[in-house]
């Protein structure tokens, strides 16, 4: 039996990932086939989105048609959407990435760079991503009223001290809070 990530690329309905192992399906891609399954409608959605999107914002006419030339490595959107999320679910290196799924690091590059794209639109147009930024301090308090304890992992970052004297007796004042 080839892998998952094989297994996806050849794909013709939502069925067949439906029947795949559900426990080796979460080891590879990190998700259950039933979630990736309704993932896949909103991503192939998005995807289409931003390919049109960057079709009408083309400067220069195209040499050939659409569809014309090489035939891509991941033609499914269940293999590209399990292409992402395994990278993702691993951090494998481009190297490896691109060994396990047959083709060079270059283009294993330029397609995480490209579904990473897809992706966010695809989880900021089901309203799954977090808030990562604030305007105020009252609108944090806002969002996590009722929750008595939060943990915040920070990293402590270098401040330039001010050189004159009056400027450095001000308070600093914040002008967001960030949530990283």
């Amino acid at each position: 039996m080839s892998g998952i990530l094989e297994q996806l690329k050849t794909i013709t309905d939502e069925g067949e990932i439906l029947r795949m192992d559900e426990r080796e399906f979460k080891a590879v891609i990190g998700l259950s086939p039933q979630a990736f399954v309704k993932l896949l409608a909103a991503f192939a959605q998005s995807e289409a989105e931003l390919k049109q999107s960057a079709e009408v914002q083309r400067v220069r006419p195209r040499q050939r048609q659409a569809g014309g030339g090489r035939k891509a490595t991941l033609r499914s959107v269940a293999s590209r959407l399990g292409f992402i999320l395994h990278y993702f679910k691993g951090y494998d290196t481009l190297d490896d990435l691109a060994d396990r799924v047959g083709f060079h690091r270059s283009n294993a590059s330029r397609s995480v760079q490209w579904l990473l794209e897809v992706l966010l639109h695809t989880l900021a147009h089901l309203n799954v991503l977090p808030k990562r930024e604030f305007a105020s301090p009252a609108e944090l308090e806002a969002a996590f009223a009722g929750i008595e304890d939060i943990v915040i992992d920070a990293t402590e970052r270098p401040l330039r001290r001010p050189q004159e004297a009056t400027t450095q007796k001000k308070p600093i004042a914040a002008k967001s809070a960030t949530i990283r």
